[in-house]
């Protein structure tokens, strides 16, 4: 169990170190598009970094279970340590790492359920809109080219939102409806369209989770609300392109009337003025950000891979069956060792409790 522990200890202690530097070299992007998604991948290889050390004990596991030179420790006459020489700071701190870990990971878990269940919370408690507003929302889906959601109005006064990725819902407020003119209804409806064109249902909930091993993590929550703002940016772009300013006031309009329910809606005062900014701002030069954050992430993936072991866990039985036993006045090492361990691990594997690599 202890061993379970200390490779996650090591899983959560990369990710949270490297997931700064990650999030340095995406934030070099501008472009709504090329943030997102540069932001996004970042992510993703801080989430690898995590599992990379669950990788490197099942390769461990799977090929050969032999030691280098630099890594075997000599043993003198009377002793019978273990072959490898562990880190006693690392073996005692890594546990106490994962054992954190493991609870930070359930609570990120628990929050990601909250979060749905309070979404499906109000859908249970919405009403199917009036015929009038599914036929509008029909005709505008037909134009974009998505299908047509269903349509429900929520009593509850929140911003309008799509939920469901499989079935697609079309949720806005009462209280909206009644304020909205037409033109302004028909903006709000394409807008949670477009978010439906671009897939951003399964996007958001493929950050939320990543999110879950870097629950308490200040960066990760930064580069979470970023992401959301693109995803946002990107769609009020194309939804306000013919008219930025009646779509600045309509967003203001929509905050001044309602109150978000999930943190990935930008709907703060200090989103909104970054995504009014945004419309009247022209299309920045592309950088070579998504490049740079796959070199960054591939290099400390690859460092992770082939670093030297540091803790005692490295193989089934290796601390209780392959000790050196017998009159040898110390431990052979030669340049066959790794045939010697093998044959020792098939010892171990029938049931021998030691063996001699002598």
């Amino acid at each position: 169990m202890s061993d379970f522990f200390a490779t996650l200890g090591m899983g959560l202690l990369l990710s949270w170190i490297a997931l700064p530097l990650l999030a340095l070299t995406a934030a070099r992007a501008r472009r709504p598009e090329e943030r997102q998604a540069t932001l996004t991948l970042a992510m993703a290889l801080g989430a690898s970094l995590f599992l990379a050390p669950w990788v490197r004990e099942l390769s461990r596991h799977i090929t050969a279970l032999c030691v280098s030179k630099e890594t075997m420790s000599v043993v003198l006459p009377g002793t019978a340590g273990p072959i490898l020489a562990p880190d006693d700071l690392l073996v005692t701190v890594l546990p106490t790492i994962g054992i954190a870990g493991a609870v930070l990971i359930a609570l990120g878990a628990i929050r990601l359920a909250v979060a749905h269940l309070s979404i499906a919370r109000v859908l249970r408690a919405a009403y199917p809109a009036p015929a009038e507003v599914v036929a509008r929302v029909q005709v505008l889906a037909e134009l974009q080219g998505v299908p047509a959601p269903r349509v429900l109005v929520m009593r509850t006064n929140a911003a309008p939102f799509v939920a469901r990725v499989r079935a697609p819902v079309l949720v806005l407020p009462e209280k909206l409806l009644g304020v909205l003119s037409p033109l302004r209804f028909e903006m709000v409806v394409r807008h949670e369209l477009a978010h439906l064109a671009h897939g951003d249902l399964l996007r958001a909930f493929f950050v939320s989770l990543l999110r879950v091993p870097y629950v308490l993590h200040p960066i990760a929550k930064w580069m979470s609300k970023e992401i959301a703002l693109s995803r946002e940016q990107l769609v009020d772009r194309e939804v306000g392109r013919d008219d930025p300013c009646a779509y600045a006031e309509l967003l203001l309009d929509v905050a001044a009337h309602t109150r978000t329910i999930s943190a990935e809606v930008a709907m703060s005062a200090a989103s909104l003025d970054r995504r009014i900014c945004a419309l009247a701002e022209q299309s920045n030069r592309a950088r070579a950000a998504l490049s740079s954050v796959v070199l960054v992430g591939m290099m400390l993936l690859g460092l992770v891979m082939i670093a030297p072991k540091s803790h005692a866990a490295s193989g089934p039985g290796l601390m209780t069956c392959w000790e050196p036993v017998g009159p040898a006045t110390e431990a052979v090492i030669y340049d066959d060792a790794c045939v010697a361990m093998e044959a020792c691990a098939a010892e171990c594997a029938n049931g021998a409790e030691q063996c001699d690599l002598n």
